[in-house]
């Protein structure tokens, strides 16, 4: 017979996991992946290699022109550009719930 709610520590515990698992997993997935290419996306706004029509965009190609897009380009994925307040509290929360993760799971060993 199935134990109830009341009876059972590792229930909810076995709830909350799952319900951080839904959080984390996409949300590691997509810091390892800012974090692999930063500045990817302003890069692609700010420098189009094609119009909305699909047309190749052909930009000026005088030695000057090219170095000032180049270290734009450069400075731009740089990851000091990472370092905002919004990100570091993004991040800061990010690791608060790893922690909190671990520590349910150490709890849901513990209960069962």
């Amino acid at each position: 017979m199935a134990r109830s709610w009341d009876d059972d520590e590792a229930l909810p515990l076995f709830f909350i996991l799952r319900a951080l698992a839904c959080i984390l997993a996409p949300w590691t997935a997509a810091m390892a992946w800012w974090l692999s290419f930063p500045g990817r996306h302003q890069v692609q706004r700010l420098f189009p290699e094609t119009t909305r029509d699909g047309l190749r965009i052909r930009s000026c190609q005088t030695a000057a022109t090219a170095r000032k897009r180049d270290a734009e380009i450069a400075r731009l994925k740089s990851r000091k550009q990472l370092l905002t307040v919004g990100f570091v509290f993004r991040t800061f929360m990010f690791l608060v719930l790893w922690a909190w993760f671990a520590f349910v799971i150490k709890q849901y060993i513990a209960a069962c």
